[in-house]
C-alpha cells in the first residue's frame, strides 16, 4: 500500500507506542505525589523513636528528640514553647502545599 507521508505516519505511530506509561500518568499523579511527600516529611519530622536508637551524640539530635529531652529537664512552659517552634516549619509547609492537598482530594473522587 503506497500513499504520501506513509513513512512519517508510521514513525509517529511507533514513537507514540514507545512512550512509557509513567510519562502519560505523571501529570495526573503530581498532586497525590506532592501530598505523599509532605506526609512523609511530617512523619519523619515527628519521629522520636528511630533517632533515639541510632543517634549517639547529643549534637546530632533531631528536633523532636531535643524537645523530649528539654521538656523532661526544664519547666513545662518552655517545653510547650519549644513544641510550638517545632511545629512552625510543618505548618508553613502545609500552608504552601494546601493547593496540592485540595487537588489530590478532588481528583481522588472521595465525596463527603
Amino acid at each position: 500500500m503506497e500513499f504520501p507521508l506513509k513513512n512519517i505516519i508510521f514513525i509517529a505511530f511507533l514513537g507514540s507506542m514507545m512512550i512509557p506509561a509513567q510519562v502519560t500518568v505523571l501529570p495526573l499523579s503530581t498532586a497525590p505525589l506532592a501530598s505523599l511527600a509532605v506526609l512523609a516529611l511530617v512523619n519523619s519530622w515527628n519521629d522520636c523513636f528511630t533517632p533515639h536508637i541510632f543517634v549517639i551524640t547529643p549534637a546530632n539530635d533531631t528536633v523532636s528528640l531535643g524537645i523530649r529531652k528539654y521538656a523532661a529537664d526544664i519547666y513545662t512552659n518552655l517545653g510547650l514553647a519549644a513544641s510550638v517552634s517545632a511545629i512552625a516549619p510543618i505548618l508553613l509547609l502545609y500552608i504552601f502545599c494546601q493547593r496540592s492537598f485540595v487537588q489530590s482530594i478532588a481528583s481522588s473522587g472521595i465525596k463527603g
